[in-house]
């Protein structure tokens, strides 16, 4: 029966990722309708941009873009084969942009766009998502930095809260990927590897205060009131 739920589980996730992979084709397709190949750029454009902002929403903190500060990126397994289906999406519907009707300004930024759609594509074709942490990059260093990079409200500091809530369920997904990568063959250099298990040991210090997590919450913005400010503190102290 456990078996079977599991199966059921990961059905319904892709069945979800499918749906959602066809909604933002849906988008991208819809984005090129205008009546002017200019038209149609920048409304491709303006529908790229939402659409990183909302997919990876460490990227819209650190550029300001609002409403995406509780979250992180969905980096699941039926996540990454739905965005290597939206990249093909978003190169075909450029390529249903006609360059030669296009302003002379405006040409480098398509060929530009155009390239790195390609380039998405292209780089789909290997199993380097299957390798999401290394000793320089991952979840386990630039989920600090994130915080870091938030504003000082009162709602900011929540939304770090619900980020720290939500952290165990990105390093499972991180997890799943990884086991993923290793029946790929797709694994980081084993001689680097133990300085990711000292850097998640930093993370999660005998004195809790100690922690990269907790560095926010320890030097607050001194217009949060002292209430805000203990309540904060303690719920930050919870959940690392």
């Amino acid at each position: 029966m456990q078996q079977l739920l599991v199966i059921l589980s990961l059905g319904l996730l892709w069945t979800n990722s499918a749906l959602a992979a066809n909604a933002n084709c849906a988008k991208f397709s819809k984005s090129v309708t205008g009546t002017t190949e200019e038209k149609k750029l920048k409304t491709f454009l303006d529908t790229q941009w939402k659409y990183y902002m909302t997919e990876y929403p460490e990227w819209a903190t650190y550029v300001g873009f609002p409403g995406q500060d509780d979250r992180w990126s969905d980096i699941s397994l039926a996540a990454i084969e739905r965005h290597r289906a939206e990249s093909v999406c978003q190169r075909d519907t450029l390529l249903k942009i006609k360059r030669t009707g296009l302003p002379a300004r405006d040409r480098v930024t398509y060929d530009l766009a155009l390239r790195n759609a390609n380039m998405s594509v292209e780089g789909d074709k290997f199993d380097s998502d299957f390798m999401p942490i290394s000793h320089m990059d991952g979840f386990q260093v630039d989920a600090t930095q994130v915080l870091s990079a938030m504003p000082t409200t009162v709602k900011s500091y929540e939304n770090m809260l619900t980020r720290l809530e939500r952290y165990p369920a990105m390093a499972e997904q991180i997890a799943n990927v990884m086991r993923e990568g290793a029946k790929r063959k797709a694994m980081p250099v084993k001689a680097f590897m133990f300085k990711i298990t000292e850097q998640l040991a930093e993370l999660t210090p005998q004195k809790v205060e100690d922690s990269p997590f907790y560095q926010t919450f320890k030097e607050m913005s001194p217009t949060v009131a002292e209430a805000d400010r203990t309540r904060l503190q303690t719920r930050a102290k919870e959940l690392i």
